[in-house]
């Protein structure tokens, strides 16, 4: 049952990265990105995109959610 799971992480990639290519400042979009790009097993991408939220958002509403998931 973890496939269809990855079928929708991946489509949901596949738009958040149109979405950060169209928007680079788009902190959600690369929170989001990140948390996917690492359930995907691409952690270095998704670290990538998770510090760039923070560069963004330093103190937003998912910091600290994006600091846990950087440890």
């Amino acid at each position: 049952s973890s496939q269809p799971a990855a079928k929708k992480i991946c489509a949901a990639r596949r738009w958040l990265r149109e979405a950060v290519k169209a928007s680079p400042r788009l902190a959600l979009a690369h929170h989001f990105l990140g948390m996917a790009e690492k359930r995907l097993g691409n952690r270095r991408k998704g670290k990538q995109h998770l510090r760039r939220y923070l560069a963004l958002r330093p103190k937003g509403m998912l910091a600290e959610d994006t600091r846990r998931a950087l440890r």
